[in-house]
């Protein structure tokens, strides 16, 4: 049987007892190109929630700008009208950039992505489980459901980025090896690189529904 690997360059991968998933969402593809939606209905749609405009989040805002600032975010990754350099200056261009793109019609990735990064209210993947009625898998009482994922992907030789199921024996070590390998994907924010994809693997590979 042939070495599978699963990372952000697999469209899909269909397992038994998981169903067919997407990483990078078929219905999320063609929301993102929608030109008769705007930037704010896509967000909403996606479980995102702009930040206010007014000064009434300001600390919020002093969150993201510290995020943008970072060493790792390219030039490409922000907006060309946010050239000011100290905080509060980077804040009102910040929110003046958003107020500007949020009620246009979507026409490209790279506009909701940025949407996504700049202009909401910041989440982690573990949050965004919650806002679709998900929960993160506990290592303390989830061992079983978690060595049962793995199960399906150590019987099909399948590699998962992140994950080093290979060798681990009996259902402790499985399920010790996914909740390390899940820990940075719920971690993961907003505003950091590929949040998207990052967010849907742990939605797959990190959490279940929600009964209650």
């Amino acid at each position: 049987m042939s070495k599978g690997v699963l990372g952000p360059t697999i469209v899909s991968c269909c397992l038994i007892g998981t169903g067919c998933f997407h990483y990078y969402s078929t219905i999320g593809r063609q929301q993102y190109t929608d030109a008769n939606k705007s930037v704010s209905e896509l967000l909403g749609l996606n479980h995102f929630k702009t930040v206010s405009f007014d000064n009434s989040e300001n600390n919020t805002w002093d969150e993201i700008v510290i995020a943008y600032k970072g060493p790792e975010i390219s030039p490409a990754e922000k907006f060309e009208t946010v050239t000011a350099t100290t905080n509060d200056e980077i804040r009102e261009q910040l929110k003046k950039a958003c107020q500007e793109i949020i009620d246009k019609p979507t026409q490209s990735l790279s506009i909701y992505n940025k949407a996504i990064r700049w202009c909401v209210i910041p989440q982690t993947a573990r949050i965004r489980l919650q806002l679709k009625e998900k929960i993160a898998l506990d290592i303390s009482k989830d061992e079983k459901i978690w060595a049962g994922i793995a199960k399906q992907y150590v019987e099909k030789n399948i590699t998962i980025d992140g994950f080093t199921l290979a060798g681990k024996n009996g259902d402790k070590e499985l399920a010790q090896e996914m909740n390390k390998g899940c820990q940075p994907l719920l971690d993961v924010k907003n505003w950091d690189k590929d949040f998207e994809t990052k967010s849907e693997r742990a939605e797959k590979l990190c959490a279940i529904k929600r009964t209650n």
